[in-house]
């Protein structure tokens, strides 16, 4: 069973870096805020065993299947002589590189990577520019966050069939997106992937939109909902939280303000400040009124 679930969880993070001296941060930031979020290709996540898994256990059946693809004659053979070839095909498979996976089509699978936790101390050094940066809070009911699914921190990597065809997309997803090592436990992590649509998966939309029209409406918007890495609009109302580093200059804070009052937004803001007593980060509530004075502030340069 994953070990978060989304029953008393509402809201999910993601750190963005910011950075007074980079308007590229800030205008990616500034697109979110417009409604557009960015899915990126696991191919430059930072973890080595991403989209890795092995092989699992031939079972009988298969080893068939490799005997027949590799003509390979079983009648008559002993025991002891399918053994060995079979011993021999486990340690071709133990000295490959262990994939299955069709590098293309992992290069073009988008993945949103969000967390359960905003006031993580090596979550904002990681990824929230050394704790100058920002956190926004999604509304998890709001697509396309609400496609969200756990994280699995598990000791052993996934394993997946020898052949590609023994898996379909959605598990060979789970097994290679959604299973993770306990080193990053600390994430708390949820992603919401878009698949790339197989060019088969086309052929047989376009062959049923042809012969059930009503169905278009329904097959347009399935296929829209997918589609890999790249850019994907949302209804800006998910936009619960914001939450500054506790490094974030007050020229960010004052720059930010003012786009979210000028695009109608309503989150909570909030300011993070470091304990004077633990190693934790507290977090402190900007008012609505000061909001608004900061907002409306020329920005000192």
């Amino acid at each position: 069973m994953p070990r978060y679930t989304r029953l008393n969880m509402t809201i999910l993070y993601r750190y963005f870096p910011l950075d007074q001296n980079d308007d590229q941060h800030f205008e990616r930031l500034i697109s979110v805020l417009s409604g557009r979020i960015f899915f990126s290709s696991p191919h430059f996540f930072n973890d080595p065993f991403e989209m890795t898994p092995i092989f699992g256990i031939p079972s009988d059946s298969e080893y068939e299947q490799i005997f027949r693809k590799n003509l390979i004659p079983t009648e008559g053979l002993s025991k002891s002589q399918k053994n060995k070839i079979t011993n021999n095909i486990n340690l071709k498979l133990m000295s490959s590189k262990n994939r299955t996976l069709d590098e293309g089509w992992v290069k073009e699978l988008g993945v949103l990577c969000l967390s359960e936790d905003h006031k993580n101390i090596l979550m904002w050094s990681h990824y929230g520019k050394n704790h100058s940066g920002v956190c926004l809070g999604f509304n998890s009911e709001y697509l396309p966050f609400s496609s969200s699914k756990p994280v699995i921190y598990n000791e052993d990597r996934p394993q997946v069939p020898i052949e590609p065809s023994g898996i379909d997309d959605c598990d060979l997803i789970k097994a290679t997106l959604l299973t993770k090592s306990p080193h990053w436990a600390y994430e708390k992590e949820w992603r919401c992937i878009k698949r790339p649509v197989r060019e088969s998966e086309k052929n047989f939309y376009r062959t049923e939109m042809e012969s059930n029209p009503a169905r278009i409406n329904e097959i347009a918007d399935l296929l829209a909902s997918e589609g890999g890495s790249g850019v994907y609009e949302f209804d800006t109302s998910a936009i619960r939280r914001v939450i500054f580093g506790v490094k974030t200059t007050e020229k960010i804070k004052q720059r930010l303000i003012a786009e979210i009052v000028r695009r109608n937004l309503s989150p909570k803001i909030s300011s993070l400040i470091l304990d004077n007593r633990r190693f934790t980060l507290n977090e402190v509530r900007i008012k609505a009124k000061d909001i608004h004075k900061l907002a409306g502030r020329p920005i000192n340069e």
